[in-house]
């Protein structure tokens, strides 16, 4: 004797104990035919019944309105992206943009995960970095010259001071790091608390590859 066919009302009680938060929205007739069901957020998807019964939850391949589904789980996970291209499936790229105007090309899945994008995904990787660094060094740096490849391979920076550099990129626009020369002179004024004499001062610019300039105020009582 044949299994009796589930009801709709069967169904749906079905569903809410497999799924929480999914809603029917279509009819159901039979496990055969696909059914519209609405997750919590109003994103509603066209899936098969019996793989919704099998305990598979809708991917975005599968929602009526790709692209804006996509948008709205995304600004739930990632508030600061604005999504400007439009959604194809989780293997095709999809362009996005940052608070700082940055725009990417980076993988659904990625951005989906919780992980940001990154420089290496930028439609332009020099500009990104420069975006990045101008915000811990603000101009001081000269970026004319940066090739980005990827975070192992160094990048040309021009120093006002000492003119170019090279530098990983993470080193720079990540932890702060500038200009080693200036950082060494630096690092030699904040720890020589013996007050200089002409020599001292001499023997430092030399060891920095520096003009030595000295000036005499005197003093009138």
């Amino acid at each position: 004797m044949p299994w009796p066919r589930k009801t709709h009302k069967q169904f749906v009680v079905d569903i809410a104990k497999i799924h929480l938060g999914l809603s029917v929205v279509s009819q159901y007739t039979d496990s055969r035919e696909p059914i519209v069901v609405m997750d919590e957020n109003g994103i509603k998807y066209k899936v098969g019944s019996a793989s919704l019964m099998a305990g598979h939850y809708p991917r975005m391949g599968t929602a009526i309105n790709k692209t804006g589904g996509f948008k709205t789980k995304l600004a739930q996970i990632q508030p600061n992206l604005i999504v400007l291209g439009e959604y194809i499936n989780n293997r095709v790229r999809v362009l996005v943009r940052d608070e700082l105007g940055i725009e990417y090309l980076s993988s659904p899945d990625t951005l989906l995960g919780g992980s940001p994008p990154s420089i290496l995904t930028a439609t332009d990787r020099n500009k990104a970095f420069e975006i990045k660094s101008r915000l811990i060094h603000g101009d001081k740096y000269d970026y004319s010259k940066v090739n980005y490849k990827d975070a192992t391979i160094k990048v040309k920076i021009g120093c006002p001071i000492h003119g170019y550099f090279m530098q990983f990129p993470a080193d720079h626009s990540c932890t702060g790091c500038g200009c080693p020369k200036c950082g060494n002179i630096n690092s030699v004024l904040n720890s020589f608390t013996g007050g200089w004499t002409k020599t001292s001062w001499i023997e430092l610019c030399k060891n920095q590859n520096a003009e030595p300039k000295l000036y005499i105020i005197h003093c009138f009582n």
